[in-house]
């Protein structure tokens, strides 16, 4: 996990082996609106599978939980 300003993670959610949180590209690209940095959001209830690369800005809603 690369946290430099903002990964939050919902209740009840089951992270897998190998994955990766990044909110940043750790870079700067000299292009005009380039942001580096981009909060990465997980709702409740989701499972992140085995090897799974979740990148800046990315938001991941809630799941279903307990079989509903």
């Amino acid at each position: 996990m690369n946290c430099f300003t903002s990964i939050e993670i919902g209740d009840d959610v089951a992270i897998s082996d190998n994955v990766t949180l990044r909110d940043t590209d750790n870079h700067e690209i000299l292009t005009l609106g380039f942001q580096a940095l981009l909060p990465v959001k997980i709702g409740t209830h989701v499972w992140i599978g085995m090897n799974v690369t979740i990148l800046k800005g990315v938001t991941i809603g809630d799941g279903r939980g307990g079989g509903e």
